[in-house]
């Protein structure tokens, strides 16, 4: 909503249809029934990544790719016309040459911020405390289940990062990562 905080209109399966979406057509229905603008359609490129940015330059959609980097720094333009470093958790838009004049847009993100985000929104169910990471009634357990689908663990080389529990279900995990970004 306008003030951050998360709402779910739609998980892809469970409460709202009987089958998961499986085609981009069914994507563009859902889509143009919430009224949502191209720009803000992200699609994980991690699996099929050509397919995904073909699929992404058809609509004008973005294309991202989670990467295990931290930060990513971004220039932004002050006042005073003098420029000013920040660094952000997705790095600036890439144009993916698709060929014959086509393009996609791409951003790269920080696994590890935007899952650490997450998990800090779904702690707080205070709105007095800050954003909030609501979830609505009637929820399938299936959502649930992939909603606590990865962990945070250190590795031998002192670094953090999310690790999918066993064989569980992220797909939905992924998805409000990708809602973060």
């Amino acid at each position: 909503d306008k003030e951050g905080n998360s709402r779910l209109l739609f998980e892809g399966g469970g409460r709202d249809v009987e089958e998961p979406i499986l085609t981009w057509e069914d994507l563009d229905k859902l889509q143009e029934q919430y009224d949502v603008d191209s720009r803000f359609v992200f699609v994980d490129a991690g699996h099929n990544t050509a397919r995904v940015y073909e699929e992404c330059g058809k609509r004008d959609w973005t294309a991202t790719m989670g990467r295990g980097e931290g930060m990513f720094a971004h220039r932004t333009k002050l006042p005073n016309g003098q420029y000013n470093k920040v660094e952000r958790i997705y790095a600036p838009v890439k144009k993916v040459s698709l060929g014959r004049g086509e393009t996609c847009h791409m951003h790269y993100f920080s696994n590890l911020h935007a899952k650490d985000i997450l998990h800090r929104l779904r702690q707080n169910q205070d709105p007095s405390e800050g954003l909030t990471w609501e979830v609505p009634q009637g929820v399938s357990e299936s959502y649930l289940k992939q909603m606590d689908s990865e962990e945070r663990v250190k590795k031998p080389n002192g670094k953090y990062q999310w690790d999918q529990i066993g064989a569980r279900d992220n797909h939905l995990w992924d998805c409000e990562v990708l809602f973060v970004v």
